[in-house]
């Protein structure tokens, strides 16, 4: 493990958050339609 190693980590976990948080931003159509009913 070096510091460059720990310094991507975050960078990866943001970008896995961010992915999360635009997926549940995104509308009901793109990947609620099945869940919900219409």
């Amino acid at each position: 493990m070096r510091g460059s190693s720990g310094e991507k980590w975050p960078d990866k976990q943001l970008m896995r958050m961010r992915a999360s948080a635009f997926s549940m931003t995104l509308p009901a159509h793109s990947a609620g339609s099945h869940d919900k009913p219409v």
